[in-house]
């Protein structure tokens, strides 16, 4: 189910829902181009996503899984959530050389990392 909320707005969520979706329909011999498949989408959704796909169901004639997975989009997916971003998030570590190192010596490294980003960037300004 994806409801919309909570660790539904986590970056990969949808396009994992999307995915488990799409292999349900396909097990059942349905895909995105069957008639009436954006219902079973709508019926794998919950609160917040759920009201969005009664909302689009509502105001177009034939929903499609297009449009469905574009507005779920929209609604439920930040520009900025990328599955690089998220990946470089989730494995940062306080070590240096594969060894634990001290979160000041790590923090320095960045800002001194940062300060030369700034200084060639104005420089070439």
């Amino acid at each position: 189910m994806l409801s919309g909320e909570g660790e539904d707005l986590k970056p990969d969520k949808l396009k994992q829902w999307l995915r488990t979706v799409k292999k349900h329909l396909a097990r059942s011999g349905l895909n995105a181009d069957s008639p009436g498949v954006a219902d079973h989408n709508g019926a794998d959704t919950d609160g917040k996503a759920n009201k969005a796909y009664q909302t689009l169901d509502r105001e177009a004639e034939d929903l499609t899984v297009a449009q469905l997975t574009q507005s779920l989009q929209k609604l439920f997916e930040a520009p900025t959530n990328t599955d690089d971003t998220y990946h470089k998030w989730q494995n940062i570590r306080q070590t240096t050389g594969g060894q634990p190192a001290r979160i000041t010596k790590i923090v320095s490294q960045i800002v001194t990392k940062q300060g030369r980003f700034h200084m060639t960037h104005t420089s070439e300004s």
